[in-house]
């Protein structure tokens, strides 16, 4: 059976993630030296859902880490028709942006919806 959580090597940490009401993600960062954790309270983004999966991070029902440092974490997640990017601020324990990339028939970005701290603003 899979892990149900991700590796973040660069930080020396894994991510896990639930679900405390529906459509409601919270992330925990936590340090597997220290066994310290940060908590980000992920609002309305939901994630999490294909951790686990076996396929190439990027490919269709995939989440994954796309870029980690002290300051923020960057997750992707791949389903069939769409893209989504978090960004997670480690420092102020909010997730600060949200990407989601919608897809026609044919693989062409149809609609980019961008969240800042929850406001739409594209």
């Amino acid at each position: 059976m899979a892990p149900f959580y991700l590796e973040v090597p660069e930080l020396h940490s894994i991510l896990f993630v639930n679900e405390e009401v529906k459509d409601r993600a919270v992330f925990h960062l936590v340090n597997v030296e220290n066994g310290q954790e940060i908590r980000v309270d992920g609002k309305k983004s939901s994630f999490g859902h294909h951790i686990g999966s076996t396929r190439k991070p990027g490919d269709n029902f995939t989440d994954y880490v796309k870029k980690a440092d002290s300051n923020q974490l960057i997750l992707g997640t791949r389903y069939l028709g769409g893209r989504k990017e978090i960004h997670l601020n480690l420092r102020s324990k909010e997730v600060d942006r949200i990407e989601d990339e919608f897809f026609d028939r044919i693989g062409q970005t149809n609609r980019h919806d961008i969240y800042i701290h929850g406001e739409q603003v594209r």
